[in-house]
Order: C-alpha cells, then structure tokens, then sequence
C-alpha cells in the first residue's frame, strides 16, 4: 500500500522537481483561483521564479505517484529580521485531514523556516469565506498549536467584499518529523 510523501521543491532540486510545480499549480488552482483573481499570474510570475532562486519553498503531499496530489503548501522565506516569513498557501484535501498529516506537512515548513530564516515571525492569511466554513474551525486551532493566532483582517485584499484573515506569531517547534517527509 502506498503511503503519503510530501516532496520539497527548493532551488537545490528545482531542475528535476519543475513538473511536480506544474502538477502543484493544477491542483491548486480549482481550489484558490476562486478566492484569488491573481492566482494564475501570481504562481507563473512569482511562486515558480521564487523557488528556483531560494526565496520560496514549496511542498506537495502525494500518494502513488504523478497527478495524485492531496496536499499543498508553500513557504517564502524572509531574510529581513524585522519582517515575517509567509505560508502563501496551505491545503489538505479533506479525506488526508485528521490523520496527523497536516502536521508532518507544518513541521516541515517549520524546519525550514528554522533553518533558513533569520527569524521566527511567521504569518499565513486565510480568505474570510473559507474560515466560515464549519470544517475549518479545525483549522484555526491547528494554526494556534504551532504559535498562529488571529491578528486581524484586511478588508477587500483580493476581492472586493471579503476579508483576507492574518494568523501571525513566533512559530513553535513541534515534534521531530515522521516519516513522511521525503
């Protein structure tokens, strides 16, 4: 039975990994394009450019091989110490979720930003309508398990009506990695 992986694709092995982003950007644009306009350009223009020269990281959960993705993530790391790290984007597909994976694919990011940032000022948003959902009250209290917390709203940041919602703070260290990590 094959079991879930998440990929790190860094400018150290952005050569090989440049499918597995395109892959990434397939899955994550039903999900986000409706909740950002840009999304398109802002992953050709800026995601892609970024890893390949260091300042992001991206992350892909996947089980079995090519096009079955169930999770993403993606870190821009900061080298300013008076600014914070940005998880650009997070999501598990709802049948990885509450089986401990979300927390293998934040630990990782963690350790990256550990490692690589000269800070531990991290903040991620999260459109207003997505935090309505009832599903993902989960998520707010997984954001506060590694340091994140609501420190407000900008109103109408990506579309007109809706509030991108800041969780921000030191990030904390969870446990060392399992296995998933590859």
């Amino acid at each position: 039975m094959d079991k879930f992986r998440i990929y790190k694709i860094d400018k150290d092995n952005f050569g090989s990994k440049i499918n597995l982003l395109e892959e990434q950007y397939e899955f994550m644009f039903p999900i986000f394009g409706p909740q950002y306009p840009c999304f398109k350009k802002w992953y050709f223009s800026k995601v892609i450019p970024e890893v390949k020269n260091g300042q992001r990281i991206s992350y892909v959960i996947q089980k079995g091989g090519l096009n079955n993705i169930y999770g993403v993530s993606i870190l821009k790391i900061s080298d300013n110490p008076y600014k914070h790290n940005k998880i650009c984007s997070f999501y598990l597909s709802p049948e990885i979720r509450s089986q401990g994976i979300g927390s293998e694919l934040i630990s990782s990011v963690i350790k990256d930003v550990g490692d690589l940032s000269i800070t531990l000022k991290t903040s991620i948003t999260i459109a207003e309508d997505t935090l309505l959902k009832v599903e993902n009250k989960k998520f707010q209290s997984f954001l506060a398990k590694f340091g994140l917390h609501m420190h407000g709203a900008i109103k109408s940041c990506y579309r007109t009506g809706y509030s991108e919602n800041i969780y921000a703070g030191n990030i904390v260290y969870p446990s060392l990695l399992g296995n998933y990590v590859n």
